[in-house]
């Protein structure tokens, strides 16, 4: 194949019965001849020609060169047996290595690429192990970045990769209440990976493709107050527990997680304008903060026609503050809700009533008809 420096394309041609080959219409530049067969033993070294406007490269004889074979043999990370059914995507030489092009692991666990010839640049190689179900990646990425020797023998390489753990169990509080629609993270502290569940409303949940080995930070968290959407994490939520747990202890059924107990409240509140009147339809963006910490929860709110506005089931121990905002008046009041209280004072939003009048002319002063104007609040 032919194909221009710093580009991904390829244009590929077969060689007739005499090995002879030849590309047309090709732009003037500098280009890459190579083999495109990439599981074939005998390849052509990726050499650079410069091409010049109107005239034919004759490249004469080309010499395919044998490949040197790249062992790779994938091991189970707890058991040391080999791993059956893997295979390898990637870039190996500067081609694109496809999945399906690539034969699987056998019993043995091994995988063999053939290495194209010396480049006229350093080999550099970057994997990535298609695993059967039920496996999990090494975090030490030993195959994401490899540097291979121009010439010589390459010597195998052994990969660890892990079978794949799950749990189940239940989270209830100090009182052993069941925990419904929490939430729960996983974050494996060396691998690049977390799991994350939403517990039944009898505390229930389940956790799946959970590393054997290493440890887990592990997070209990729920949204402040209701919401139809999962949340993308912890931040910005109420945190319920927060621990390190060792894979190895993980039990595979009956884990029981125990956060501490969480009063609970309704708030309440109401958006009026200037003369009192209820303002429906006010965006309402509620947060809430832990005694002395900066960082906190928030929720989306609206208000009902009435101006009113509720957030049930809330944590009774969190700091909040509301802030509301409605189309036609300015932004925004708020309101802090004071220690022990559950109704904020009536947020109260101006109307938008100040008006600006003007005149767009030309150069020489005479009125533009049909100009557009925009203005925009600073």
């Amino acid at each position: 194949g032919v194909g221009h420096l710093g580009r991904r394309e390829w244009t590929p041609t077969v060689t007739e019965a005499d090995g002879r080959f030849a590309w047309s219409d090709l732009a003037p530049s500098s280009v890459d001849v190579r083999s495109l067969e990439w599981l074939s033993d005998q390849q052509l070294p990726a050499t650079a020609y410069t091409l010049t406007a109107g005239e034919t490269l004759d490249l004469g004889d080309v010499a395919a060169q044998p490949t040197r074979p790249l062992v790779i043999r994938f091991r189970d990370g707890e058991t040391g047996e080999p791993v059956a059914g893997v295979g390898l995507q990637g870039a190996l030489g500067g081609a694109d290595l496809r999945s399906e092009d690539v034969p699987r692991s056998g019993p043995d666990g091994v995988v063999t690429l053939p290495v194209p010839p010396t480049a006229p640049h350093a080999q550099f190689a970057s994997l990535t192990p298609v695993l059967p179900p039920g496996w999990l990646p090494s975090w030490d990425d030993a195959l994401a970045s490899l540097e291979i020797a121009d010439q010589g023998d390459l010597p195998p390489m052994e990969v660890t990769v892990h079978r794949a753990h799950g749990v189940t169990g239940r989270v209830v509080d100090e009182a052993g209440a069941p925990q419904g629609g929490v939430y729960l993270g996983l974050w494996h502290t060396e691998a690049i990976d977390d799991i994350t569940a939403r517990t039944d409303a009898g505390g229930r949940f389940s956790l799946a493709n959970l590393y054997p080995a290493g440890d887990y930070d592990l997070i209990v968290y729920e949204t402040l107050g209701p919401s139809a959407a999962a949340p993308e994490g912890p931040y910005g939520n109420v945190a319920r527990l927060s621990q390190t747990v060792g894979a190895a202890a993980l039990p595979a059924t009956g884990w029981e997680i125990v956060v501490p107990t969480m009063p609970r409240t309704t708030l309440r509140g109401r958006v009026v304008d200037d003369d009192g009147a209820p303002v429906a339809g006010a965006a309402l963006r509620l947060s809430a903060t832990a005694p002395g910490e900066f960082l906190g929860a928030a929720a989306d709110l609206e208000t009902a026609a009435d101006g009113t506005f509720t957030a049930v089931d809330v944590p009774a121990q969190l700091v909040y503050q509301v802030e509301a905002s409605a189309r036609g008046y300015r932004p925004h009041a708020r309101r802090n809700l004071p220690p022990g209280e559950t109704v904020f004072e009536d947020l109260r939003l101006a109307a938008l009533d100040q008006a600006v009048t003007g005149r767009v002319v030309d150069e020489a002063g005479a009125p533009v008809a049909g100009a557009r104007v925009v203005s925009a609040a600073l």
